[in-house]
């Protein structure tokens, strides 16, 4: 899988939310690859938008003085480098802030336990692209199978297939991430243009994933991202860039490639 693909998809992902249909679930994606694979970097890029927001670190407090920037539409996707860092705290507190995000990606988050459920308001909900390592999700997974946590969460799992970072360092100059372009699109809005077929081939694609409801809608619309570029840009990229990204879907996962 070459960074571009994945770099790509991710900035699709961050304008899901613009394709129209009855499903408005955000989805997220978590970048699964060991430490020393750029997991921060690429996740980063995506801080070039304003309506994107970095977070090192957080709590039930802080997220939830973001839910109404989130609903009203100011942030759309929220980064996490380092995911894992959330559960290295209180472990009731990390497992709050994991139930938030839970719905933050999927059916939206309305009101706090300690406020009124009766309060007015829109949901908050968001895209979230996170950045986990295999070891995380080994200490994880049974708990976030069990609670619905990873069937909303397409898990993008790949690693280096050589010191690719140390050799930069000897070099003494700092790895370019080949190829990428930033996604710009400034429409309100993007039609559905799959077709059964594009669909069907979507859906085998995340196969291999836990979840095949959440993923599946978020699969589809950055397709339909992707095929909304290719139409202003006249190129015809969508389905080369999925396929190449579908490798890192996989049980086994895929071998990143700059």
């Amino acid at each position: 899988m070459r960074t571009r693909s994945l770099l790509a998809i991710s900035q699709a992902a961050h304008f899901a939310h613009l394709v129209e249909g009855e499903w408005k679930e955000f989805g997220g994606i978590m970048y699964n690859a060991p430490p020393a694979t750029l997991k921060t970097t690429m996740i980063l890029q995506l801080n070039g938008y304003p309506d994107s927001l970095p977070l090192s670190d957080i709590n039930v407090s802080t997220l939830n003085s973001l839910l109404d920037d989130i609903a009203s539409g100011r942030f759309h996707t929220l980064l996490f480098p380092e995911y894992e860092k959330i559960y290295q705290r209180n472990p009731q507190t990390a497992l709050n802030v994991e139930g938030h995000i839970k719905q933050l990606v999927e059916e939206g988050f309305r009101v706090p336990s300690y406020m009124d459920a009766r309060a007015p308001g829109r949901p908050a909900q968001c895209f979230i692209l996170g950045g986990v390592t295999p070891a995380c999700v080994r200490r994880h997974l049974k708990r976030w199978i069990e609670n619905g946590f990873a069937r909303r969460f397409l898990w993008a799992t790949f690693s280096f297939k050589s010191t690719v970072i140390a050799d930069s360092i000897e070099r003494w100059k700092k790895l370019e991430l080949n190829g990428f372009r930033q996604l710009n699109i400034l429409e309100t809005s993007i039609p559905y243009s799959l077709n059964r077929e594009e669909s069907r081939a979507i859906r085998s694609m995340i196969k291999h994933q836990t979840g095949q409801e959440t993923p599946f809608v978020l699969l589809q619309k950055i397709a339909c991202v992707l095929k909304h570029k290719d139409k202003l840009g006249g190129t015809n990229e969508c389905f080369a860039l999925l396929e190449d990204f579908a490798e890192s879907l996989t049980a086994e996962g895929a071998i990143l490639t700059l």
